[in-house]
């Protein structure tokens, strides 16, 4: 009884927290990549209706391994991994289970004032989501397209991060580049799309 407790708690809290653009993984799971609350931390939220193992890889931009975690027997789990020791740049996550396996594309922007930023393509391929971590401040979010003109631009008031999806139905480009500008900071990323 106190194991489906556990797992009840776990995914709720992952639901609410994580899964509202969930990659699935299979037929029967769910994760979700996201930036941590400390510089260089990311948090891997993963549900299964069935027990398994879940192996998760991290590659850069070479496509070298730098990095894999073993999670033994689980239906769902919430793990931080800290990348705070890697290079700013892009790195793929490889989730595996018995049912097949699926990649995320993070762009790594560490900085020493504790601001995560990271720009990834949600499952649908239609739509980018903008992850911002450590910020407390008003920020002026600006899309570029690949000739770089601006496709999209709007302030927000944030507290304790951000995350925003964007729509990318009506525009024809192979990458988004993102800049976030506050008071005190300035970041930008880029995506390649699919």
């Amino acid at each position: 009884m106190k194991k489906i407790i556990s797992i009840a708690v776990l995914i709720a809290a992952v639901s609410v927290a994580a899964f509202s653009n969930s990659k699935t993984l299979g037929s029967s799971a769910a994760y979700q990549f996201v930036p941590g609350n400390e510089n260089g931390h990311y948090n891997l939220y993963y549900v299964s209706d069935e027990e398994g193992d879940v192996l998760v890889k991290f590659y850069n931009k070479q496509g070298h391994l730098i990095k894999t975690d073993k999670i033994n027997k689980t239906k769902g789990f919430w793990k931080s991994y800290d990348l705070s020791d890697l290079n700013q740049g892009a790195y793929s996550v490889v989730i595996r289970n018995n049912d097949g396996s699926s990649k995320s594309e993070i762009f790594h922007h560490p900085n020493e004032n504790g601001i995560s930023l990271m720009l990834t393509q949600v499952p649908n391929k239609d739509k980018v989501k903008l992850l911002i971590g450590g910020v407390n401040e008003p920020v002026m979010v600006s899309l570029f397209d690949t000739s770089n003109r601006l496709i999209y631009e709007k302030k927000y008031d944030v507290e304790e991060g951000f995350t925003q999806d964007f729509d990318l139905r009506k525009i024809d480009t192979e990458t988004i580049t993102v800049k976030v500008k506050g008071k005190t900071f300035i970041k930008a990323a880029a995506l390649q799309l699919d």
